[in-house]
């Protein structure tokens, strides 16, 4: 089901209820993802693991189906990400997004 079959009848029908509605969802996915415990050593964590996961999802929901197409789908949707993620380290790299993977 689509967002928009989701929110096609009531005040819901309003775009503006439908973003929100839509980026609270995201926001609560992220949550989620933030609260995985990240089982690294104190070297090598200049990403935060939730933050790659929840690119890796999202960029996986769009279409991606391997590590350098997801690294690619954050960087190039950088404004959209950048509304949930603080992203320390810069974009993850295929590789790093490989070793999140992983890990959980």
């Amino acid at each position: 089901m689509t967002p928009d079959a989701i929110c096609s009848v009531g005040p819901e029908r309003d775009p503006a209820y439908r973003r929100r509605l839509i980026m609270s969802g995201y926001q609560r996915l992220f949550e989620l993802f933030a609260k995985l415990p990240d089982r690294r050593g104190r070297q090598g964590r200049d990403h935060i693991l939730g933050e790659v996961l929840f690119g890796t999802f999202v960029a996986t929901l769009a279409g991606c189906n391997n590590a350098e197409a997801v690294a690619g789908f954050i960087e190039d949707n950088e404004t959209w990400f950048r509304k949930f993620l603080i992203l320390p380290g810069g974009f993850p790299a295929h590789d790093m997004v490989l070793r999140a993977l992983a890990i959980v």
